[in-house]
């Protein structure tokens, strides 16, 4: 897998994520179908599991995009990847929760990186990509992904940028 091709598959993966978070924005009745993965869990030190961002339906559509991808790519590689998008989310919830961040509050690194750091790790070990070209993709998704979003922001598609 190329480079190109890794951070294509990972930024694409979560545009479509961001988009369904933008959709339940636009459209609160659909809220009522999405319920968080922890079901509203509460851990012994008093905050959520994964919070209410960790979704059932955003788990649907990676599963969706993931079968997608797989039918066009015929490679299982890349459907792991999609996957490995979501729980890398996952982590960058729980740990945002350790953390006690408030929800939309902004951890830099866990925010734009926590699906190429998941993701990452795993191309590298089944020895899909180089070492420098996972280190090469984070960085440029925690330089630009910032970008992208106060862009967002700045137009009105988004709550918040950075």
């Amino acid at each position: 897998m190329s480079l190109f091709n890794f951070l294509i598959l990972v930024w694409a993966t979560n545009v479509i994520l961001n988009i369904l978070g933008v959709i339940k924005k636009l459209r609160p009745a659909m809220q009522r179908f999405d319920r968080p993965i922890d079901g509203g869990l509460i851990l012994p030190d008093g905050s959520r599991l994964l919070g209410e961002s960790t979704t059932w339906v955003g788990l649907f559509v990676t599963a969706i995009v993931g079968v997608i991808v797989f039918w066009t790519t015929n490679n299982f590689y890349t459907l792991a990847v999609v996957f490995l998008v979501y729980v890398g989310h996952a982590v960058g919830s729980f740990i945002k929760r350790r953390l006690d961040v408030e929800d939309g509050g902004f951890v830099p690194m866990i925010d734009h990186g926590d699906h190429v750091l998941v993701a990452g790790t795993f191309v590298v070990l089944v020895d899909l990509i180089s070492l420098f070209d996972f280190v090469l993709a984070f960085v440029l998704t925690v330089v630009l992904t910032p970008v992208v979003t106060t862009f967002f922001h700045k137009i009105g598609w988004r709550e918040r940028g950075l």
